[in-house]
C-alpha cells in the first residue's frame, strides 16, 4: 500500500511507484485547498491519465477524513496541518537516518 505522503516527495523522479486514489487526493490538496469532492474528482481525472470514479474518491476521502489525514468543513476538504506536521518531522527523521553525509 503506497505511503500517503507530501506531493513534492510524489513528484520525485526517484519515487516510481502506483499512486493510489489517496495518493492523488493528497496531491491535490497540496496544490489546491480547500475543494470540493467534485473539484477534488475533476482535478484528479484532469491531471492524471488514468480511470478513476466519483465514487472512488468520495470513498477515499471519507478514509482520509477518519484517518484525521484530511479535514473536512462543511462540503470542502483540506490537508490537516497537524498531519503535515507529521510527515515533515517522519521525512526530516528519514533524511537524517538515510541520507546523512
Amino acid at each position: 500500500m503506497p505511503l500517503n505522503l507530501p506531493s513534492e516527495v510524489n513528484k520525485s523522479n526517484s519515487l516510481k511507484y502506483k499512486k493510489g486514489t489517496k495518493d492523488l487526493i493528497v496531491e491535490a490538496l497540496t496544490d489546491h485547498h480547500p475543494l470540493s469532492l467534485k473539484e477534488l474528482f475533476e482535478k484528479i481525472v484532469r491531471g492524471n491519465q488514468l480511470f478513476i470514479t466519483y465514487p472512488a474518491v468520495r470513498k477515499a476521502a471519507k478514509e482520509l477524513v477518519a484517518n484525521s489525514i484530511l479535514i473536512q468543513d462543511g462540503r470542502k476538504y483540506e490537508l490537516n496541518k497537524d498531519w503535515i506536521v507529521e510527515m515533515r518531522t517522519l521525512i526530516e527523521r528519514m533524511q537524517a537516518n538515510y541520507l546523512q553525509t
